[in-house]
């Protein structure tokens, strides 16, 4: 089964949405989140809590008992980065439990904020989903070794491999042959972790920024304390974004211990590419509210010219009480809410990125300026 289409032109053909599903389109829906979810699939086998948890600690230990086995027990000890990559690894999966978790209800909670049909707007939500869940296991179509993902694992494990050789990257040296092998271990997981937040947040960016455009914003001014209904897309982007740079916060640390290019290209590269994505995915959705807001205020224009009392010699009090009712509702407009986000958490996101930046502090331009005198 595939979701029709993907990308461009997902609202070219409403009813070829979830066909293959029961129901109306939000069940469709509904269903599809349950068979692509990850925690999902994973709660039928164990709890995901033992895997958030017990993944990181695991690996951790792994890499301890290899260097006591060795005899560099007291040297990985010291060494900051195998506890930076587990807490980092933690963040990471508590992260995707988050997202995987909470998406799909998060998209039927802010259905009534558009003014669309179910079947366009769960159009534009399907089409989002499969290609989101396209690499994992769980998606119901298989995926190519072509896949964009894959291409860009190859990618980054090749430049790191190449900053090894060249001798930037700085990798363990005059270890064990078992604990080199492990910390290459800990550099590819790391590697795919990253090619999986570069692929959510790249897909997200498409479709919340460029796509999310072409949805109908439904205007009430009742609704305006919530954003106009879009409250809890807002708190889930924010909520996201603020793991993402806590992760960029704890990993911070370890450029004081170990300073390298890779290691300085993914904080600095995650600062902008973060922030570049919160901005974006809330973009989309700010154009639409302001096409909604031009659109209704063309209507309130239309109706103050029937009442331009400035045109009428004697305007009698009715024609009085509908012109100012027409400019109330224009100011109601201009006052609604223009973004999906509130300031209260653009406040926590602020504060999320101050803490980031201070975890390394002017450790970070003393790196730059090293890597750059190369």
């Amino acid at each position: 089964m595939r979701f029709l289409p993907r990308l461009a032109g997902w609202d070219e053909d409403e009813t070829a949405v979830l066909d293959e599903y029961e129901g109306s389109p939000r069940e469709a829906f509904e269903a599809f989140g349950e068979e692509v979810s990850i925690v999902g699939a994973l709660e039928a086998r164990v709890n995901p809590w033992a895997v958030i948890f017990g993944l990181p600690i695991a690996i951790y230990l792994l890499g301890l008992t290899i260097a006591f086995a060795t005899g560099w027990g007291r040297e990985y000890l010291n060494d900051a980065v195998p506890p930076v990559f587990a807490i980092t690894m933690f963040q990471f999966l508590e992260g995707a439990r988050k997202f995987d978790q909470e998406f799909f209800e998060m998209l039927q909670d802010v259905e009534e904020a558009f003014d669309e049909t179910e079947a366009r707007f769960y159009g534009f939500c399907g089409s989002l989903a499969e290609r989101l869940y396209e690499p994992w296991p769980t998606a119901p179509t298989p995926t190519s070794w072509l896949h964009p993902t894959r291409l860009l694992y190859v990618v980054l494990a090749g430049y790191v491999v190449l900053l090894a050789v060249t001798g930037i990257g700085s990798p363990p040296a005059n270890r064990p042959v078992a604990n080199i092998v492990f910390f290459w271990m800990m550099t590819f997981v790391g590697i795919g972790e990253a090619v999986v937040l570069l692929w959510t947040i790249s897909v997200t960016f498409v479709f919340m920024a460029i796509y999310a455009q072409d949805l109908d914003i439904k205007l009430d001014p009742l609704r305006g304390p919530e954003n106009l209904g879009l409250r809890p897309y807002g708190s889930f982007v924010v909520s996201i974004t603020i793991r993402l740079f806590l992760v960029l916060a704890v990993g911070g640390f370890s450029l004081f211990t170990t300073p390298s290019a890779f290691v300085t290209t993914l904080f600095v590269g995650g600062l902008c590419v973060f922030g570049i994505w919160f901005v974006g995915t809330q973009y989309g959705l700010h154009r639409s509210i302001s096409r909604a807001k031009d659109r209704h205020r063309e209507k309130v224009r239309a109706m103050h010219s029937d009442y331009d009392i400035e045109a009428k010699s004697d305007p009698d009090i009715e024609q009085v009480r509908n012109a100012r009712l027409a400019t109330e509702y224009a100011n109601q407009l201009d006052s609604l809410p223009s973004w999906p986000v509130t300031w209260r958490s653009v406040v926590r996101l602020v504060a999320t990125i101050v803490i980031t930046l201070v975890s390394v502090g002017s450790g970070l331009v003393e790196i730059i300026t090293h890597l750059l005198s190369f």
